[in-house]
């Protein structure tokens, strides 16, 4: 049986708030067709169409921003990464 929803809670040690940080970190979600984002968010309640470039622009530009929400509703169902 699979799952068709699960989620993912990470708690970094390191501000994500740095370019390289964030890079590397979206660079590890989007190696895998499977948990590739389809939309982000940076709370639960707003969703919108992923885009890297926008995400980068909108953590670095606005340093308070404390969590990104990743989905990702393609083939495996529904899958909530919280960064």
């Amino acid at each position: 049986m699979k799952p068709n929803y699960f989620t993912i809670a990470m708690y970094p040690t390191v501000a994500f708030n740095e370019e390289e940080i964030l890079n590397r970190l979206l660079d590890v979600f989007e190696s895998n067709e499977k948990s590739a984002p389809t939309h982000w968010g940076n709370c639960e309640t707003m969703q919108v169409e992923y885009n890297r470039q926008e995400i980068i622009e909108k953590v670095i530009s606005e340093r308070r921003v404390s969590e990104v929400q990743l989905y990702h509703d393609k083939m495996t169902g529904y899958i909530h990464l919280r960064i």
